[in-house]
């Protein structure tokens, strides 16, 4: 069987979570089938590198066209299909975008829906994108839909009325890069020191944008300096910034403890375990998530995650503590409760620890060979 997989988001520099969905996704399949034939389409004008091992059985194509032309070639069906051309039985896009095929089986992982529910959370230009690829016929015209978690799929089938068998959740994994580590650690000690971290800290780590609700986290913070108990923490923003970041920076300098609250900027893959382990609680009060990874990657890194009570991260990390993502004063009020009771906050580390052991890439590799392969053991 051959299977080409969609992997133009991976020419990207700097992708995001679900260019690593894909990174890690199509890396763990190769790594499970050696049987199969694999393209891998990594169409684009300019030349880049993709961090993938690539074994006997796959190849990646590369056609050197302006993806921007090659998406209105394909709107308007000025090329032929690209099964026709390439040959393959499966498709799968790991992301929604236009890539038409005439027999072969189509498979596309819907991630969340945010885009159609909250669309002032994305900018003019990625409005008309998403306007552009008629997520409404992508989704009707395919075989097979991949989701992330069962709020997705059900948002999915009340948004599309989809018949709910042809949507399949499979959970992705969390990185294996992403650690517990000993607070006597030589390597954590040193990453301390360079960053000269000799203080408590609550941290959020993602884009700085409005759907991740980080004036919540501010305001919250304001309530938790006033309290004795926590007059030395300070907050730490990890992250890149992101569309209309500078109302959020506008807050922190409006915060009368606007001093304490640390911009980190986007960190390092390879330093991301070190401040997860440095902090003292996640927080993560989005607004909407189609699956939600920071919070697992501080609970596998023996974090508590406070996070918001609705879409899919109230599904994926089950036993966190849960906030409105409306009101303040609930996270500073969950803060303090973990804070004065140590029980409870072992507890909620070791469900932390245990929760995050039902993802792994490994998993996701199999389940979707299986609906590769016909065999849908979902």
């Amino acid at each position: 069987m051959k299977i080409l997989i969609d992997i133009r988001l991976l020419n990207s520099k700097n992708f995001s979570g679900i260019g690593e969905y894909t990174l890690q996704g199509v890396k763990h399949i190769l790594e499970l089938d050696k049987k199969n034939e694999y393209i891998l389409f990594a169409n684009s004008f300019f030349k880049h590198d993709i961090n993938i091992e690539i074994p006997k059985n796959a190849k990646i194509v590369n056609w050197r066209i302006p993806n921007i032309i090659f998406n209105l070639l394909n709107k308007f069906s000025l090329v032929p299909k690209i099964d026709t051309i390439l040959k393959c039985d499966v498709l799968w896009s790991p992301h929604f975008n236009y890539l038409p095929v005439k027999n072969a089986k189509k498979i596309i992982s819907i991630h969340d829906l945010s885009f159609l529910h909250y669309p002032q959370f994305f900018t003019i230009k990625q409005r008309i994108w998403h306007k552009m690829q008629n997520i409404e016929f992508q989704i009707k015209n395919a075989d097979i839909i991949i989701s992330n978690s069962q709020f997705t799929k059900k948002d999915i089938i009340n948004t599309f009325k989809i018949r709910e068998d042809k949507i399949f959740v499979i959970y992705p994994g969390i990185s294996k890069t992403i650690q517990k580590i000993s607070q006597n650690s030589p390597e954590l000690i040193k990453f301390k020191e360079k960053y000269k971290i000799d203080y408590p800290f609550i941290l959020f780590l993602g884009t700085i944008e409005p759907r991740k609700n980080i004036d919540l986290i501010i305001k919250a913070f304001n309530i938790l300096k006033e309290d004795s108990l926590f007059k030395e923490f300070k907050l730490i923003i990890a992250g890149g910034r992101g569309w209309l970041y500078k109302k959020t920076i506008k807050t922190i300098k409006e915060s009368s403890f606007g001093k304490d609250i640390l911009l980190w900027g986007k960190i390092k893959e390879e330093e991301k375990s070190y401040l997860y382990n440095c902090s003292e609680y996640f927080i993560y009060p989005s607004f909407f998530e189609g699956f939600g990874f920071p919070p697992l990657e501080a609970q596998k890194c023996g974090k508590i995650a406070i996070i918001s009570d609705r879409t899919s991260i109230a599904e994926t990390s089950l036993a966190m503590p849960k906030i409105n993502p409306w009101k303040p004063d609930e996270l500073y009020r969950a803060i303090k409760q973990i804070s004065e009771n140590n029980n409870l906050r072992l507890k909620l580390e070791e469900e932390g620890i245990k929760n995050v052991s039902r993802f792994s890439w490994e998993n996701f590799a199999k389940e979707m060979l299986s609906i590769f392969l016909n065999k849908n053991e979902v």
